[in-house]
Formats: C-alpha cells, sequence, structure tokens
C-alpha cells in the first residue's frame, strides 16, 4: 500500500485525536457560567474539480466533508475528511472516488496574521486511475472580521515536499484559499463558504505531467464549546 494512502489514514487519525485532545480542554473552559466557545465541528457539500496534465484528463463532481477546529488564544489546529465522486468532464474514461484528509496547525505572528504548516493527502478509486498526492504545505493566513456578522481569511502556501503512489518527483508547487464564515451575533452557529486551488508540477523522467485540484464547500459549522 503506497506512502500516500498510509497519509489519508494519518489525516482521518489526525482530525479524531484533535478531537479528543479538544474535548477535556473546551469542558474545562469557562468564561463565567460560559463555557469557552474553542471547539468547532462543521460539515458541507463540496464541489471539486481534477486535472492531470492537459485539460480533456479534468474530471470534477460532488461529495462532502467534515471538519474539526481547535482555536485557543494564538494558535489553532484544523483537521478535514472529505469523499467526493468525480466523473471525467469529456464524457470518456472512468470515474473516480477521491478520498481526502488534511491536518493543519497556525499561529498568530503580527495582529490578524498567522503562519500556517500542514499535511493534505488525495487517495483515488480505482487505484491508479489518478495519482494519489501526499503533500505537505508551509505558508500564511490573514484572518479578518468583516463586520460582527462575518469573518473573512485568505491563504497562501508552498508545497515543497509532495509524493505519488505512480513515481515522480515535482518542484516547489503551490496552494490558494479563500473563504467566509458568517452567521447571527452570538449564535453557535455560522454558514461557511471556502475555495482552494492547489498546483503541482510533477515530471516523471523529465516529463511534465503537472496535477491541478480546485475545491469549492458550502456548509455549516457549530460551536460544540
Amino acid at each position: 500500500m503506497s506512502r500516500v494512502r498510509g497519509g489519508f489514514r494519518l489525516g482521518v487519525v489526525a482530525a479524531l485525536t484533535l478531537l479528543a485532545v479538544a474535548l477535556p480542554d473546551a469542558l474545562q473552559a469557562q468564561d463565567g457560567a460560559t463555557r469557552s466557545r474553542s471547539l468547532f465541528v462543521g460539515v458541507a457539500g463540496a464541489r471539486s474539480t481534477y486535472n492531470e496534465v492537459s485539460p480533456e484528463n479534468e474530471h470534477s463532481g460532488w461529495g462532502g466533508t467534515a471538519t474539526a477546529r481547535y482555536q485557543r488564544s494564538k494558535w489553532a489546529v484544523e483537521g478535514e475528511v472529505s469523499w467526493r465522486s468525480l466523473s471525467p468532464d469529456s464524457g470518456e474514461g472512468e470515474s473516480l472516488t477521491l478520498m481526502g484528509g488534511a491536518l493543519f496547525g497556525r499561529y498568530d505572528v503580527w495582529r490578524t496574521l498567522a503562519v500556517e504548516a500542514g499535511f493534505d493527502s488525495r487517495t483515488f478509486d480505482p487505484e491508479f486511475g489518478a495519482q494519489d498526492v501526499g503533500a505537505a504545505t508551509v505558508g500564511l493566513r490573514y484572518e479578518t472580521p468583516l463586520a460582527s456578522l462575518a469573518t473573512l481569511w485568505v491563504r497562501g502556501a508552498a508545497i515543497p515536499w509532495s509524493s505519488f503512489n505512480g513515481g515522480g518527483e515535482a518542484g516547489l508547487g503551490m496552494a490558494l484559499g479563500l473563504g467566509v464564515r458568517a452567521g447571527p451575533a452570538d449564535a453557535r452557529w455560522r454558514a461557511v463558504v471556502s475555495y482552494d486551488f492547489q498546483r503541482i508540477d510533477r515530471s516523471v523522467d523529465d516529463v511534465d505531467v503537472p496535477i491541478q485540484y480546485e475545491g469549492l464547500r458550502i456548509g455549516i459549522e457549530i460551536a460544540a464549546f
């Protein structure tokens, strides 16, 4: 079994571990009679596009994601597991099932600017229908309130390391993200919309075989504590 598939399992375990670690701390944190809302869980519908080498190989489709985010003072940890069913846009070729897992940590370094690092993985069924990918990311995240009812964030990251089940290597990749979280004041829930883009310039035996991924999520996040 490939290292990337092992990486996906690591992402799932990490997300569950995040809940196990954060839950006791969140239960103990109180502000007067009100518990601190530092643990957030969410679900979302997701639309994704995946492309290898050329537009003719583009796949797209729908699925869902589940997230957990633990935030305290200047730092936060966020985990995600996801599933999508992708079909070829050209009408030719086979459909793919994508499973994803990710874990990110960030620390505020200046006002609303934070450094962020993490690991992201994607696996496909059938195997070798598309490249399984495991990637480490490091970058910056800017988050600011738009008003009392909404928050905007923007992230940009480099991908210094990536691994593929079909072999090959890649130089420095890139990842971008944008999102908005909005809801009623003092409510335990927020609507969340986010977009992610990732580009990895993979090569095999000096032949360029780039990989490009886009994802749109629309869902809800609930403050568990």
